[in-house]
């Protein structure tokens, strides 16, 4: 099966400018939340001065090719991410606006699927750099796999300075429309259509506490996604 996004640079450049710009114009009509669109742009941002630095061949440095290379791998990892979480099965989205964005609607079923009863268990251990591996599995599991039902997993989470003293509310476990009044401090997310994945929090963020819960998630359905787990934390490294 070919590969949505584009291997070529040039034409990689191309395609996540189109994605984000025909996102951003209809955020409102396909009922995507600001915050999600304002992050999209951000990372569209960092990338956009690192592809124009590797442009001209005969200029370009292999400090300027290295640090591109780098930061498209994970910039395509969190295009894949939001693909899957707000544009293939958001219904509000038209096959052929699918299409124009380089997507091909006929990759994915839209289909009903039942409310998720579960919760996540979600282990964090430390990769270092910043870096912070979860595993997320259904109690009493050691599946690595995603609940069945969802298309994913989604984390809300809070970085904290260990010197700050701070007792959260537990989320209450209901759907995201009734909880999330209860945690409004946890207001980043993260999506992963993996159940085992690391994130990069940044080194920026090496000695913070990051304190973490999530659900299993039906993008297409939000009020058929699980309920939330309980707080897990770890201190970056």
């Amino acid at each position: 099966m070919k590969d949505y996004i584009p291997s070529n640079n040039a034409k990689y450049n191309n395609w996540q400018e189109n994605l984000v710009e025909t996102v951003s114009a209809n955020e409102v009509a396909w009922a995507i939340d600001n915050t999600v669109v304002t992050q999209l742009q951000h990372n569209a941002g960092i990338y956009k001065p690192l592809y124009q630095a590797i442009v001209n061949k005969k200029r370009r440095t292999p400090q300027q090719v290295y640090a591109h290379d780098t930061y498209q791998k994970t910039y395509t990892k969190y295009l894949r991410g939001f693909v899957q979480a707000q544009l293939v099965n958001n219904a509000l989205i038209k096959p052929n606006e699918l299409v124009a964005m380089g997507l091909n609607p006929h990759l994915y079923i839209r289909t009903e699927r039942p409310k998720i009863t579960d919760f996540p268990a979600i282990a964090l251990s430390i990769i270092g750099g910043g870096e912070i591996r979860f595993r997320c599995t259904m109690p009493g599991s050691n599946s690595k796999g995603r609940h069945p039902d969802s298309n994913g997993i989604e984390l809300y989470y809070t970085l904290e300075s260990l010197a700050k003293q701070v007792n959260p509310v537990e989320p209450n476990p209901k759907d995201s429309e009734e909880a999330a009044p209860s945690a409004e401090q946890f207001v980043p997310t993260i999506f992963s259509p993996k159940a085992n994945f690391i994130h990069a929090f940044g080194i920026n963020n090496v000695g913070k506490v990051l304190r973490v819960y999530g659900r299993w998630v039906n993008t297409s359905k939000k009020a058929n996604s699980g309920t939330f787990s309980g707080i897990s934390s770890i201190v970056i490294s």
